[in-house]
C-alpha cells in the first residue's frame, strides 16, 4: 500500500517551465541555458522526485494567488527547474547578463553573484543590463548523475498552512491528510528547557488510501492546541509508506507577511533590481538576522551579496568549524579560520566554494563533486584519497578545518529573506519598527 503518483505531473511541469522560459527569454533560450534546462528535465523525468516538484509547482501557484512568501531550506533552490516553477527569483545559473531586447547573453567568470555585478550597456544594442545568477552548479542539487537525494523542506508563514492543506487535498482526493508535528521551542542557544518544548504544526502527511490516524498510534502525538498529528523522522515515515510535506512556519516570513499588508508591496515582487541597492549596514539595522549571523555581520564588513552570503554561512558553520564553541565562539572562528593564511587564499565557507575551487585547480567536475561531499561531511581529515588529490595544500588545510559545511543555496535563501526585510525597513522605518517590536520572540528552533 503506497501513495499514488500525481497524474500528469511531468507534463504539467514541462508546460509551466516552457511558459516561464518564453517570458524570461522572448528571443529564444540561449544554448547554455537550454542545456541546463534539458539536463535537469531529463534527470527529473527518471527521478523519484517528480511528485515533489509538482507539489512545489502547485504550492507556488497557491502562494502567488494568496500573496504568500515561500522559501526553501537546503539545496533545492540550486535547481533551475525550481527557479522556473517558483516566485521568489533566485536564479541558480552562473553570473551573467542577458538582454531581452536583442537576446545577447554574456556569462561572467567570477565568484561574485550576478546581483553584485555593475550595470552595463549591451554591447550589441546598448540596452541597460543588470547582472543575474547565483553560481549554483548543477551538481550541488542533482549530483553528477541526477540521482542525489533532494529534500523539499519549506519555510512559510503559519497563515499559509490551511491553503497548503487544500492544495494537498486536491492532489490526493482519496487520501486522508494528517497534520505533521515537530518538537520546537522559542528559546535560543544550547541550553533548552525541556518543559518549554512544544510539538509545532510543521506541515502535512499523506496517508495511504483507506488509512486514518488511528492506524498509526505509535507515531501519533498532539500539537500544542490538542490536534492529533503524525510525528517522526522522514526515514520513519517512509517505513510506514507515508508522504510528508514539510512546511515550517518561520518568524521572519511572518514578519514579511505583516509588512506586506502594511506597505502594499508584495514580498515576492521585491526582486534583484530592488535588492541590489541594499548594503550590509541595511541588513544589520533591520535586526532580522539570527544571533550567529548577526554576530558575524557586526564584526565583518562584507562589500557585496557574495560576501554577505559568506558571512551567513560562517554563522551557520560556526559550531562545526570550532567543534565545541564557547560563548566567544566568533573569536574562536576568527582565530582558527578567518585569520588563517590558507583560508584567506581559499575562502571556502560553503560546499560549492570547495567545488568551485577544486574545478579551478584542475579537477574534473565528477571528482570535485565527490570530494566536496567528503568535505561537507567533515571526512576529509580521514580520507587518504583526499590527501593524494592534485590540489594546493592550502585548500586541503581549509577543508580539514570543518566538521560540516552548509550548502550555498540554503544561505542565499536566508540572506535574501533578510534583504527583503531590510527593503521594507528602508521603505518606512517607523512601520517596520512597530511590526518587529510587537513580534519579538518569533524565532522557532526545531528539533528533528
Amino acid at each position: 500500500m503506497c501513495i499514488p503518483n500525481i497524474k500528469n505531473a511531468y507534463e504539467n511541469i514541462v508546460h509551466a517551465c516552457e511558459k516561464r522560459l518564453k517570458e524570461l527569454y522572448p528571443l529564444g533560450v540561449p544554448e547554455v541555458i537550454e542545456n541546463r534546462y534539458k539536463t535537469e528535465l531529463g534527470w527529473l523525468e527518471k527521478s523519484k522526485f517528480l511528485d515533489d516538484f509538482e507539489i512545489f509547482r502547485l504550492l507556488s501557484k497557491e502562494g502567488k494567488k494568496t500573496s504568500q512568501y515561500i522559501s526553501f531550506r537546503g539545496m533545492a533552490p540550486g535547481s533551475f527547474l525550481i527557479y522556473l516553477l517558483g516566485n521568489n527569483g533566485m536564479n541558480p545559473l552562473k553570473a551573467h547578463y542577458y538582454c531581452k531586447k536583442c537576446g545577447q547573453l554574456e556569462i561572467v567568470n567570477t565568484h561574485l553573484f550576478g546581483i553584485d555585478l555593475p550595470e552595463i550597456s549591451c554591447p550589441v544594442c546598448n540596452e541597460k543590463l543588470i547582472g543575474d545568477g547565483f553560481n549554483l552548479p548543477l551538481e550541488s542539487v542533482w549530483g553528477i548523475d541526477g540521482k542525489k537525494h533532494i529534500d523539499f523542506d519549506y519555510n512559510i508563514s503559519s497563515e499559509f498552512l490551511p491553503f497548503a492543506k487544500r492544495v494537498i487535498q486536491k492532489i490526493y482526493p482519496e487520501n486522508e491528510i494528517a497534520s505533521y508535528g515537530l518538537m520546537g521551542s522559542n528559546q535560543r542557544g544550547n541550553m533548552i528547557d525541556p518543559e518549554k518544548l512544544e510539538v509545532r504544526h510543521s506541515g502535512y502527511v499523506v496517508l495511504p488510501q483507506g488509512r486514518t490516524l488511528a492506524d498509526y498510534p505509535e507515531i501519533t502525538t498532539y500539537l500544542e492546541d490538542g490536534e492529533p498529528c503524525i510525528t517522526g523522522f522522514c526515514t520513519v515515515l517512509e517505513q510506514y509508506n507515508l508522504k510528508r510535506v514539510m512546511l515550517l512556519p518561520n518568524g521572519m516570513i511572518e514578519h514579511l507577511m505583516q509588512l506586506q499588508r502594511k506597505s502594499g508591496i508584495y514580498a515576492h515582487e521585491i526582486g534583484m533590481k530592488e535588492l541590489r541597492e541594499l548594503t550590509y549596514y541595511d541588513l544589520i539595522n533591520s535586526k532580522s538576522m539570527g544571533y550567529e549571523e548577526d554576530r558575524v555581520f557586526s564584526h565583518e564588513t562584507p562589500q557585496n551579496f557574495h560576501d554577505m552570503v559568506a558571512c551567513n554561512a560562517i554563522g551557520h558553520n560556526s559550531t562545526f568549524a570550532v567543534k565545541r564553541p564557547s560563548d566567544d565562539w566568533y573569536y574562536e572562528v576568527k582565530e582558527k579560520v578567518l585569520n588563517n593564511a590558507d583560508f584567506q587564499k581559499y575562502p571556502c565557507v560553503t560546499r560549492e566554494d570547495f567545488f568551485d575551487y577544486m574545478v579551478e585547480c584542475g579537477l574534473d567536475r565528477a571528482t570535485a563533486y565527490k570530494f566536496s561531499e567528503i568535505i561537507r561531511k567533515g571526512r576529509s581529515p580521514r580520507e587518504p584519497e583526499f590527501d593524494a588529490l592534485a590540489i594546493p595544500e592550502e585548500l586541503k588545510n581549509v577543508a580539514k578545518m570543518y566538521a560540516y559545511v552548509f550548502p550555498r543555496a540554503h544561505c542565499i535563501e536566508y540572506l535574501l529573506m533578510y534583504a527583503r526585510m531590510a527593503y521594507y525597513m528602508k521603505w518606512d522605518s517607523r512601520v517596520y519598527s512597530a511590526v518587529i517590536g510587537r513580534n519579538k520572540g518569533n524565532f522557532i528552533q526545531y528539533f528533528r
